[in-house]
């Protein structure tokens, strides 16, 4: 679910993963892998990451902005 919204805002703002990197003082390969899946989301990463991107991410119930995203 995180995954899929910081691609969306990604994509929507042109932002590569070098430059989330730059944002975060994370490597690009290792936002890569978290986002792809290949690495587990932790709370550091999730709240920098949320904060480079403006996302409003909600860990507990797993929605932006403190809504319940449901999977689909």
């Amino acid at each position: 679910m995180l995954s899929q919204l910081v691609r969306r805002r990604m994509k929507d703002n042109n932002i590569t993963f070098q430059m989330l990197a730059e944002r975060t003082g994370y490597s690009a390969s290792y936002l890569n892998n978290i986002v792809c899946g290949h690495r587990r989301w932790n709370i550091d990463t999730m709240q920098k990451v949320c904060s480079a991107l403006e996302i409003k991410w909600n860990p507990f119930t797993g929605g932006e902005n403190g809504e319940n995203i449901q999977a689909g």
